[in-house]
């Protein structure tokens, strides 16, 4: 990095960042509980493997696969129980088993017998090649059954059994003296700080009330406020309506001036139009007046017309009768010469005839 370069401050830094709502009364009272009381406790002594001593018949292959037996050779899973003794009552938090070859609908059984000599069972399933079982008590023994394979069989791979001896719980009952102890103490202070939080929330409650009047009466302010805007801004809105209506209306009557005085306009053309019409009436009656007569001398005349065309009928047949005769003659003589076309010619080669 360069010397020379400005590197922003913490300062700067926290005037870039979003400032944080403020605290709410409850997180203040929390933050004032976490200052006054150490809420601090020492975790608890850790359960681990029971130690391998404890457990009996050493020389039993189930036995030395316990995690701490020093033996990884798994064993095929048959259907008997394996047995664990201990050699004094051991308190069992759970029970760890690593198999193989078996789904989730395998079941196997459990049973574990407590110092009362009282015998508990139970079924479970493995989940992801595992079964784990709590048992939380002091007990003499535990033994588990694997389910019964009779296609191919399982593999039992490593036991855990979490827990400790009778003669080590010295340690966990002082430790649940102390924090006991710790607990009563700690209640008490809570009782008195509790007392004194319930008379600040009850003042506290009384502001509330109070502010909560003065929003009240606040809202009910711009309730109005809104109403009495609504109101105005609804009687501009009539208002506008209003003027939009009369420009509309003066815009009509001045359409309606301008059409009146179109018609006035209009009824001197049309008089002028009937004046025409009617002359031009006149003319037309006197020019049907002529054709009426004219259609009377109509039937005279048609009949002197037909006698003329029958007579110019007789003509024309008369002169048509001239070529057809000719055309006829014509076409004798042309098939009497062709008869003689269709004669062959004998004769010497050199005779031309």
């Amino acid at each position: 990095m360069n010397e020379d370069q400005e590197v922003p401050g913490e300062d700067e830094a926290m005037e870039d960042a979003i400032p944080s709502p403020p605290p709410s009364p409850e997180d203040r009272a929390k933050r004032e509980i976490r200052a006054e009381f150490d809420l601090h406790v020492a975790p608890a002594p850790e359960v681990d493997a029971l130690r391998f001593d404890l457990v009996k018949r050493h020389d039993k292959k189930t036995v030395q696969l316990l995690a701490n037996g020093g033996n990884n050779d798994a064993f095929t899973g048959r259907r008997i129980w394996f047995k664990y003794e201990f050699t004094e009552p051991c308190f069992v938090e759970e029970i760890e088993i690593d198999v193989d070859g078996y789904s989730s609908y395998s079941h196997f059984d459990f049973a574990y017998v407590t110092i009362d000599g009282e015998r508990y069972e139970d079924r479970l399933s493995p989940s992801e090649y595992r079964i784990k079982k709590s048992v939380n008590k002091f007990v003499r023994e535990i033994a588990f059954r694997p389910p019964r394979r009779r296609i191919a069989s399982g593999q039992i791979e490593q036991i855990t059994i979490f827990g400790f001896a009778q003669s080590e719980a010295g340690k966990f009952g002082a430790y649940a003296s102390s924090l006991d102890g710790k607990r009563q103490a700690t209640l008490r202070k809570f009782e008195e700080k509790e007392r004194e939080i319930v008379s600040k929330l009850t003042s506290l409650k009384s502001l509330e009330d109070s502010r909560k009047s003065v929003e009240d009466e606040i809202k009910a302010g711009e309730a109005a406020i809104k109403e009495i805007q609504d109101r105005l801004t609804k009687l501009k809105t009539q208002r506008d309506e209003a003027i939009a209506r009369i420009t509309s209306l003066e815009k009509v009557v001045s359409d309606n001036n301008q059409r009146i005085e179109d018609q006035k306009n209009n009824i001197g053309e049309v008089s002028d139009i009937r004046s025409k019409l009617a002359r031009s009436i006149i003319e037309k009656e006197s020019k049907l007046k002529t054709l009426t007569d004219n259609i009377n001398l109509f039937p005279s005349e048609l009949s002197d017309f037909v006698s003329q065309g029958a007579r110019d009928v007789k003509l024309y047949a008369t002169l048509a009768a001239i070529p057809i005769i000719v055309i006829a003659s014509m076409f004798g003589i042309l098939i009497s010469g062709g008869v003689d076309l269709t004669t062959k010619i004998t004769g010497e080669e050199n005779v031309i005839s």
